[in-house]
């Protein structure tokens, strides 16, 4: 049997609204990273969440070229998949570079921080609502 590929719009599941926000309802859900980038965007903000349900929420996260990275230690574990873009990336005592492709993850309480951004850096981040032991 052949199945036909079909492109998905921003989300199709029950409990998933046209922009793609999460409802607790939701079986699953399916996202463009090109439009959330682009929603991130149009709010001048450097983070957009899109994603949260009872166990996790996720967003696009953003830094210009020789731009800060601002964020504090989060109470949850994460997750960054990076999408484009190349930086320094510290956690704890330690550094890596950070370029397309890249996945890190820190645990909870972690002090980390993306730095010397060459180029725009755009991230998808996952977190967990589970508390880290």
């Amino acid at each position: 049997m052949k199945i036909k590929r079909r492109e998905l719009p921003v989300a199709l599941a029950a409990g998933v609204t046209a922009m793609g926000e999460t409802t607790e309802s939701a079986k699953w859900g399916a996202w463009k990273f090109s439009e959330l980038a682009a929603k991130r965007k149009a709010t001048g903000r450097p983070w957009l969440q899109f994603f949260d349900n009872a166990t996790m929420f996720a967003g696009v996260y953003a830094i210009e070229a020789g731009g800060e990275d601002k964020q504090q230690p989060h109470q949850q574990d994460e997750m960054y998949y990076v999408v484009s873009g190349s930086a320094k990336f510290r956690a704890g005592e330690e550094e890596m570079a950070a370029e397309a492709g890249s996945i890190l993850f820190v645990k909870a309480g972690v002090a980390h921080r993306f730095h010397s951004v060459t180029q725009p850096l755009e991230v998808l981040v996952f977190f967990t609502k589970a508390k880290s032991s």
